[in-house]
């Protein structure tokens, strides 16, 4: 797997439990615990993911949010796996 897509895995791993996961918005410091790599992968990592569609990304006053889509949730738990896990 690329490691863009541990990044998205563990945006999802953040977000999963909320009510609407795709309207959660993410910290920098969160994925940073969540991934121990330095901002600057990591930032090269959402870049990437943004231009899939995969993620959003928008600066806010001093910081930035971080948000996945429902095309990035999908990405990392795709409904097939969901049935495979039941059986």
């Amino acid at each position: 797997m690329e490691a863009k897509y541990k990044t998205l895995e563990t945006i999802y791993e953040i977000v999963k439990n909320k009510p609407n996961p795709h309207t959660y918005q993410c910290t920098p410091r969160q994925i940073i615990l969540g991934q121990l790599l330095e901002w600057d992968i990591i930032l090269g990592h959402l870049n990437s993911l943004a231009n899939e569609n995969l993620v959003v990304i928008r600066k806010i006053e001093t910081s930035v949010g971080i948000w996945i889509t429902e095309e990035g949730i999908k990405k990392v738990n795709p409904p097939d796996r969901l049935s495979k896990a039941k059986n």
